[in-house]
């Protein structure tokens, strides 16, 4: 699959995401197949098992961030629904909401894979 069929079939607006890569293609691929090899993912995953709430806001931002910009939209929610809950102290909610960044996550890096 291309690039806009990648984005077409994760119901993402196209032109849009291209014009946030000033309509060049390649440097949006480039983003897009380097994202799983971005190490904010990790981090985030071994702050939640050590429980280090500073860390896991921090690499939720992050991943938050990197989602917004390449369009990842469920990614972008469940990042941004993780750094408010940890924000607001609502430590009990992070494991669930982290499960949410993770199946979201997953489904990027999978869909990804499928790219020509």
């Amino acid at each position: 699959m291309n690039l806009k069929q990648f984005y077409q079939g994760r119901d993402e607006d196209y032109p849009v995401i291209l014009g946030r890569f000033m309509g060049n293609e390649n440097l949006l691929a480039k983003f897009v197949r380097n994202f799983p090899d971005d190490p904010t993912y990790k981090l985030l995953c071994s702050a939640m098992e050590a429980r280090d709430w500073e860390q896991v806001e921090m690499s939720a931002h992050t991943l938050k961030g990197v989602a917004a910009n390449l369009s990842f939209t469920k990614l972008f929610q469940a990042s941004a629904d993780l750094v408010n809950t940890i924000r607001s102290k609502e430590l009990d909610k992070a494991e669930g909401l982290f499960q949410e960044v993770k199946r979201a996550y997953e489904e990027v890096v999978q869909d990804i894979s499928g790219l020509d």
